[in-house]
């Protein structure tokens, strides 16, 4: 697969399908529309909690390609079977700054993709210098990912978190990496390394289905 942080658009698309029976049929139907259009199929992990995609998502889409000629892709496949397939919602990014990587030789089979903003408007800009300076490096010295990159809506959508950071995870479970994450996060709080605007949304935990 590609990896996410080589990428300078991207486009997530949620989905799901409207036939929960059928779900085998619908990826087999889905995985090759995907991958010939330059993206990857993600299952979220657990699509429940408060504070991660609901109202029905249970994959999500992550494309380099224009949209559009997706969105033609499945309507031609369409002809050939009836897939109840449904997408939820759809949003384009931009990447901004410098990904982290991490050299590997395990291949990516998991992301957490987190949505986030600055709360205090007029601290934006400081707030994007420390995200990239301090938080994104904080983050991935967690040992939890193999990749950190950073992301802001194109175009930016008014009343919702307009960044987005992607965290690649390789060689360990999407409940492992979570876990060490989450883990430094006491410590980081207790230097004084976390911004006073910072602020979370929703948060995407998926796996290369």
């Amino acid at each position: 697969m590609r990896r996410v942080h080589t990428l300078d658009h991207l486009t997530l698309i949620a989905t799901k399908t409207t036939r929960a029976a059928e779900r085998t049929d619908w990826i087999s139907w889905l995985r090759p529309l995907v991958h010939v259009h330059g993206g990857s199929l993600w299952r979220l992990s657990d699509p429940a909690p408060a504070g991660r995609p609901g109202a029905g998502h249970s994959h999500v889409l992550a494309l380099d390609s224009s949209a559009d000629d997706f969105d033609q892709a499945v309507a031609a496949a369409r002809d050939d079977a009836d897939t109840g397939h449904a997408e939820i919602r759809r949003d384009a990014w931009q990447r901004v700054g410098t990904p982290i990587t991490v050299a590997t030789q395990e291949p990516v089979s998991a992301m957490i993709v987190a949505e986030v903003l600055c709360a205090d408007p007029r601290r934006e800009a400081e707030w994007d210098s420390w995200y990239d300076e301090q938080h994104l490096p904080d983050m991935m010295a967690s040992d939890a990912f193999v990749a950190g990159s950073r992301w802001r809506r194109d175009p930016p959508r008014a009343g919702t978190a307009n960044h987005l950071t992607v965290y690649e995870v390789a060689g360990l479970s999407i409940d492992e990496a979570i876990e060490r994450s989450a883990a430094v996060m006491p410590d980081i709080v207790a230097a004084g390394r976390k911004h006073e605007s910072h602020t979370g949304a929703l948060t995407w935990a998926l796996e290369l289905e």
